[in-house]
């Protein structure tokens, strides 16, 4: 949840987003995508390494 609340206050800049954590860009982009799609609820339900 920390790494899409980060990635939204900076502008959808998800390569900063990923530096940041050390996760993939593509793992952001589909972290951000699920949590505007299907809100904060579903994001939790989700392992965060799938």
């Amino acid at each position: 949840m920390d790494v899409v609340l980060y990635c939204l206050a900076h502008d959808h800049d998800y390569r900063k987003t990923a530096e940041q954590y050390q996760v993939s860009y593509h793992q952001v982009y589909q972290w951000v995508k699920k949590y505007k799609e299907h809100g904060p609820d579903d994001l939790r339900s989700t392992k965060l390494s799938s």
